[in-house]
């Protein structure tokens, strides 16, 4: 469970210990168990979960299993034939009232019951139909009611205060809809940008979800392709390799983004506020973001969210025209100041043109200037003239008659 549920934090802190003290990986049962398994992320799911039920019941996976089978004999009082169902049922309690959500409590449920049927079907746990129901406590049925997506404001100052790592796995998840565990998969190779002479504003990447296996397009935006490079930068600009990691390592579980997100929510939103946001909230935010725009088609939209869509699936070309509409939606993401340098550097165009005009203005001016000074010497000398004239007239007008 993420550190982002403080109250499972003194829990999660004795599993830690109890692990260190159990070498439960090496235990017999739980090692056929884990050859059993097919599936890569079963087996990390159950190194991950089940020690929180080791540590519950304190017994071993080879205890379990030796108790589960003596258990099950038919001379054992249904009380003790009981007795992992109702631990199964009390752990599953333990964390309703820590505020772990229903999804997180159905994989601990799950990954228990599956380590009894795995090692045999015999010593599955009888469980009825309401065990598998989502519960959660009534705090966090309240904080669910009330739960709003971050906004382009709060993500803004979450991003102020956030480092670096934090602000890029911030920006994939607000500004292009990237679940957590894609984000910490994705590598310099699947970007594939030359970051040195990169001109492009907007830089329309395939993607494939881990999750769903659907195809979709995440586009590199200003936002995000100016912090990425200082990334690439700083790792030594690399070819390959995973683009986020944790001490130097490629992130494992996407819980640890949760952790990045949160702490930097604490600072800047509040602590309230902070316990309803997840990393996953951010590709509630980008999808909204999109349904309030207008102009967006709804194929390319399925794109960016990585749905699948009929007759589109691995075919679909994103051109200049989706690359307009996405600049229309990223509008609305920007968080360091892109939108307010595209209308500055409008508000210079404008300028420019004033001044040109200003300079006409003024040169009209001079040349006016310089007619009317010409008028008011053409005036003068019609003046002169004018006085000449009176003057010889009243000349001849004293002369006599001959």
């Amino acid at each position: 469970m993420p550190k982002t549920n403080p109250k499972a934090n003194s829990w999660r802190k004795s599993v830690k210990n109890w692990k260190k003290e159990h070498d439960f990986e090496s235990d017999e049962a739980f090692k056929y168990v884990m050859e059993r398994l097919s599936s890569d992320s079963s087996k990390k799911s159950y190194r991950y979960h089940l020690p929180y039920f080791f540590q519950f019941v304190d017994m071993m996976p080879t205890e379990i299993i030796e108790r589960r089978a003596q258990d099950r004999r038919r001379d054992v009082l249904d009380t003790e034939r009981r007795f992992f169902e109702n631990k199964a049922e009390a752990f599953k309690a333990k964390m309703v009232s820590l505020d772990y959500s229903g999804g997180t409590i159905i994989n601990y449920i799950g990954a228990v019951c599956g380590f009894f049927s795995n090692y045999d079907k015999a010593l599955s746990l009888d469980m009825d139909r309401d065990f598998w129901k989502t519960e959660e406590s009534q705090e966090r049925k309240a904080i669910r009611r009330r739960k709003d997506p971050p906004t382009n404001t709060e993500i803004k100052k979450m991003y102020a205060v956030a480092d670096r790592k934090t602000r890029i796995a911030l920006l994939f998840g607000y500004q292009c809809g990237l679940a957590p565990t894609d984000v910490i998969k994705l590598t310099w190779a699947n970007l594939n940008i030359d970051y040195e002479n990169e001109e492009r504003e907007f830089i329309p990447v395939d993607h494939t979800r881990n999750k769903t296996g659907e195809q979709g397009t995440i586009i590199i935006n200003p936002d995000l392709l100016r912090i990425l490079k200082g990334e690439w930068v700083e790792q030594g600009r690399p070819d390959e390799g995973h683009i986020l990691n944790y001490r130097g390592e490629p992130i494992k579980h996407s819980y640890r983004l949760n952790q990045w997100i949160n702490e930097y929510a604490v600072k800047a939103l509040g602590e309230e506020r902070a316990k309803e946001v997840r990393f996953k909230d951010l590709r509630d935010s980008f999808n909204n973001t999109i349904k309030n725009t207008p102009s967006i088609i709804q194929e390319f939209a399925d794109r960016l969210m990585g749905h699948s869509v009929a007759g589109a699936r691995g075919s679909y070309f994103v051109g200049d025209a989706e690359l307009i509409l996405y600049r229309e939606i990223f509008e609305r993401l920007t968080v360091n100041g892109w939108l307010y340098r595209e209308k500055a550097e409008g508000y210079e165009e404008l300028s420019s043109e004033i001044d040109q005009l200003r300079e006409a203005l003024s040169q009209v001016e001079k040349e006016n200037t310089a007619y009317k000074t010409r008028l008011d010497n053409l005036l003068q000398l019609v003046t002169s003239l004018r006085e000449d004239f009176n003057i010889v007239l009243e000349t001849l007008k004293e002369e006599p008659d001959n």
